[in-house]
C-alpha cells in the first residue's frame, strides 16, 4: 500500500467529467499546478459511496479552489459513472479504472469476505504536484458508514501545504 512519502506511477484513465462527457485523464496533468485528490471507493450506486462521493462532491473547496483537482475512481466502466454524475449531481470527475491497476498500485485492491472478487477499498488519497503522496485515509471496512472526518484532515492537511 503506498504510504506519505511514497510516489505514484503516472497514468492514464478514461473517465467522465462533472458534464457527463467521457474523456482522458493523467495524473500528471491533474498535478500539473494543483494537488489531486483522488477518491477510491468500491460502485457507482453503492450505498456508503453514494454518500462518500455525494460528500465531497459538495465541499465548497472544490468550486473555490484552483489548485485543487478531484476525481473519482472505480472499477465501473463511463456509462455507469455517467448516469451517476447525473443522478447525484457529482461536481467532479469519476474515472474509471477497469483493469484494476492505479487501485492496486494503490495498494486498496483486496478480496471481499467471500473471496469471489477483488474490489477496490474506500480509500482518500492527496497527491502533490511531483506525484507524492502526502495523505491517506483508508476505510476499515467499506460497508462502514461515511463519516466526514476524513474530510475534515484532507481539509487540514490542503491547508499546510498551500502555508
Amino acid at each position: 500500500m503506498l504510504s506519505p512519502g511514497d510516489t505514484l506511477s503516472d497514468f492514464t484513465l478514461e473517465g467522465v467529467d462533472e458534464n457527463g462527457e467521457i474523456n482522458t485523464f493523467t495524473l500528471s496533468e491533474l498535478t500539473d499546478d494543483a494537488v489531486a485528490v483522488l477518491n477510491v471507493y468500491v460502485y457507482d450506486y453503492s450505498p456508503v459511496c453514494t454518500d462518500q462521493v455525494c460528500d465531497i462532491s459538495e465541499l465548497e473547496w472544490l468550486g473555490i479552489n484552483e489548485d485543487v483537482n478531484v476525481v473519482g475512481i472505480s472499477g465501473d466502466g463511463p456509462y455507469s459513472h455517467q448516469q451517476f454524475i447525473e443522478d447525484n449531481r457529482i461536481g467532479y470527475p469519476l474515472l474509471c479504472d477497469t483493469a484494476e491497476e492505479i487501485i492496486e498500485e494503490l495498494g486498496v485492491l483486496h478480496e471481499e469476505k467471500d473471496g469471489l472478487r477483488r474490489v477496490p477499498q474506500r480509500s482518500i488519497f492527496l497527491i502533490d504536484s511531483d506525484r507524492v503522496v502526502r495523505w491517506k485515509w483508508v476505510a476499515e471496512d467499506n460497508w462502514d458508514e461515511w463519516d466526514s472526518g476524513p474530510i475534515e484532515a484532507l481539509n487540514d492537511t490542503i491547508s499546510q501545504i498551500r502555508a
